[in-house]
């Protein structure tokens, strides 16, 4: 072998890469290794076409390596300038051309549904070949954000997988999982360095570069993200391009001057931060340069956090970051659990510890990051899930390493980031399919229109603090007293619970509720306390809410002494022999994440009528996030309580008096082991206030304070709450 210089080398692979096409890229030094790999992959995977591999599996072969070729067509373009003179037309039609089979009418007979895989490989391998196959389509991510390196990984992995079975014939589906699980922990270096540095600082300026330096009233902008851009993405971007200046900073303004009053309110010092983390969905980047430059002109950088799309970043329970909506939820769903062939105990305990260096790594910028700002999108198209058998699942033993793990990183984290010394903020807006969702709606047909449901969540968003303040003080001051709190539904709503209330040791000093107005947690609108969990018992029934993208229908928790004993609902139908076991499938995925029972973390009172006002006259209830929903009546945390990591960082009502219920039986156990006294989630359920019979403070003695009555609070001086309600009559 000739001992080449490293110039010559160098000189080499520029030589190579100027045969396959003209290059208009300087490449860094440490990327010229990268691109030769990718040029030899991209070489061999040309070829398959002409290879004698066994008939069953070429069509698979086949689809992947056109994908992977017509992907590398997307990145020559890139590279040579010519993606940015293409038409909006070309670009939407090339989308449409790579994502085609991910559509909802396409899906279920591609490559990518393991239900498809299985007809023809068997549920072992077909699942794995499906896994395989989404995991390719990560290339196209990679090759956006120029991130060479993983994009030669994923090359080589196809290509290794490939070649067992050009020449082997049939293979064995653990020799195929053992492949793809090496090529996972091989990466968990950089892949885990770089998921927690994306996650707090600015190491990669992909996104905000976009938002920051595109001409936005081009809307062939939103292309350069990489991900499948929607008639959603594309109707907010122009329907954001349609408002004045002063309406985009008014929304801008109301958001950041929220996330700094948090802050404020719980006193705390922004002064020593520098960074805020920011997350949301793409079509808004009008209203995201606002934002950005607001918290610039504080002196604090935004971190647009990407969502993850390799699966050893991604989470069986939700991913979050920056990013177009799902293409296609059922495609979502039947992925959710791939993660499965990384639940092995030595995997996890190395992305423990390679969290361990990365966290140690990047403390200082870690603290100085202020937390999560989250602009969150409602409205899309409602999603029936259908878990299907040949997808992945957690078996027990899966969900008991997966939760551990969970638990261990949690404690982790709690090391480097300190919740009393960070806040966040978290905000919605509605995109244009709203109108689709609008059902029994109050108002003439004419009115139910993009604009005058988006002009009425700008009002609510921005509601006057000052007179809920009041309101709500009224309504502590009552609740106070309570020795628990009773929930009765009407109507066809089974709630019957009593809630067991923190008993205040100085009524002048001290309150069990907390006053929340419009800071962290937009729009203002409810009192909320951590409940004792001994003696607080019932039924939580509500006969339609949207949580985590799934539109849940006569949903029903049962509780003993704070506990989640039984659960139900009616997604699923009742002649399915699988229905009951879907339904507490779909609960335990989405509402308990992963856990069979959780505590009630949370009771709380919503008081934004205008918002309950606005979803009846539009008919877009069942559509609300719950971040608005849970402002619309009574509500009920599964999970943590609202302090969790900070029950001894002492906050304030704006009365002055300190809010004693931050605690209860399960996060008390912090104070001799961490690792018992966390779930790592918080979940809202609501009941509308049209769903409510009575709401009743009892105190010790058993007298009773009606607070809501037939859905209308009926405390003296909150009559003002209902004008709303009244107005839609």
């Amino acid at each position: 072998m000739e001992n080449n210089t490293e110039s010559e080398v160098e000189n080499q692979i520029k030589n190579n890469m100027e045969n396959n096409y003209e290059n208009k890229i300087a490449y860094k030094l440490e990327d010229l290794k990268y691109v030769e790999r990718i040029e030899s992959a991209i070489g061999r995977i040309k070829e398959i076409s002409r290879d004698n591999i066994n008939a069953v599996y070429r069509e698979y072969f086949l689809e992947n390596a056109n994908f992977i070729l017509s992907s590398y067509e997307i990145r020559k373009k890139i590279e040579n300038g010519e993606f940015d003179s293409l038409s909006l037309e070309e670009l939407k039609a090339g989308q449409e051309a790579l994502y085609a089979s991910l559509l909802s009418e396409n899906y279920k007979n591609s490559i990518y549904c393991p239900t498809h895989m299985e007809k023809f490989f068997g549920r072992k391998s077909g699942r794995l070949l499906s896994l395989l196959a989404c995991e390719i389509r990560t290339v196209l991510p990679m090759i956006y954000r120029g991130r060479l390196y993983e994009y030669a990984a994923v090359l080589e992995l196809f290509l290794e997988i490939y070649t067992l079975f050009l020449y082997d014939g049939e293979v064995d589906a653990k020799e195929i999982e053992n492949i793809i699980y090496r090529h996972f922990y091989d990466y968990l270096d950089e892949s885990v360095e770089r998921s927690i540095a994306g996650a707090f600082i600015p190491d990669d300026n992909f996104i905000y570069d976009i938002i920051m330096n595109s001409d936005l009233n081009d809307i062939r902008y939103l292309f350069k993200f990489g991900d499948y851009i929607s008639d959603e993405e594309i109707g907010s971007a122009y329907y954001l391009l349609s408002l004045t200046q002063d309406k985009i900073k008014y929304m801008a303004d109301a958001f950041t001057d929220g996330f700094i009053r948090g802050f404020k309110i719980a006193g705390k010092d922004i002064s020593e931060k520098k960074y805020v983390s920011i997350r949301y969905t793409f079509g808004f980047e009008r209203l995201l340069r606002e934002i950005i430059r607001n918290f610039e002109k504080t002196g604090i950088i935004t971190v647009l956090q990407e969502k993850p799309y390799k699966l050893s970043d991604k989470s069986e329970v939700r991913d979050v970051g920056c990013s177009a909506l799902d293409i296609n939820k059922q495609y979502i769903l039947d992925h959710k659990f791939d993660n499965v062939i990384l639940m092995k105990k030595a995997y996890l305990d190395r992305k423990i510890e390679l969290a361990g260096y990365a966290y140690e790594k990047f403390k200082e910028d870690i603290k100085l990051n202020a937390g999560p700002a989250l602009i969150e999108v409602f409205g899309e198209e409602k999603f029936n899930p259908v878990y299907a058998p040949a997808a992945y699942s957690f078996t027990d033993k899966d969900i008991k390493l997966s939760l551990d793990y969970r638990q261990r990183i949690s404690v982790l984290q709690s090391k480097y980031i300190k919740r009393e010394e960070t806040s966040f903020a978290i905000i919605a807006w509605p995109l244009p399919g709203i109108i689709k969702s609008s059902e029994n709606a109050l108002c003439n047909k004419d009115e139910i229109t993009y604009k005058n449901i988006f002009d009425d969540i700008i009002r609510i968003n921005t509601l006057d603090t000052d007179s809920y303040c009041r309101m709500q003080q009224i309504l502590i001051d009552n609740l106070d007293k309570a020795d628990f709190v009773r929930i009765k539904g009407r109507n066809k709503n089974k709630t019957d619970l009593c809630v067991n209330i923190y008993k205040i040791k100085d009524h002048r000093k001290e309150s069990a509720f907390e006053n929340c107005l419009a800071d962290v947690n937009i729009p203002l609108g409810e009192v909320f306390t951590s409940p004792v969990l001994k003696g607080t018992d019932g039924i939580l029934n509500v006969s339609e809410v949207y949580i985590g993208g799934i539109h849940f229908k006569n949903l029903i928790i049962k509780f003993k002494d704070g506990m989640v004993t039984d659960y139900s609902c009616s997604n699923f139908d009742e002649e399915n022999l699988n229905g009951a076991d879907s339904q507490k499938k779909l609960i335990e995925n989405v509402l308990l994440k992963g856990y069979k029972s959780l505590p009630m973390g949370e009771f709380a009172i919503g008081t934004n009528t205008a918002a309950y006002a606005a979803a009846k006259k539009y008919g877009i209830f069942k559509a609300l996030p719950i971040l608005i929903a849970e402002k619309t009546g009574p509500h009920f945390a599964l999970g943590d309580t609202c302090y969790s990591h900070e029950e001894d960082f002492l906050t304030y009502n704006p009365d002055g008096k300190l809010i004693a219920a931050r605690d209860n039986e399960i996060s008390i156990l912090r104070k001799d082991d961490i690792s018992k006294a966390y779930f790592n989630c918080h979940t809202d359920i609501t009941v509308p206030y049209d769903e409510i019979g009575c709401l009743c403070a009892v105190d010790k003695n058993g007298n009773e304070t009606l607070i809501i009555e037939n859905g209308y609070f009926v405390l003296e001086d909150l009559d003002e709450l209902n004008d709303m309600m009244r107005n839609l009559k």
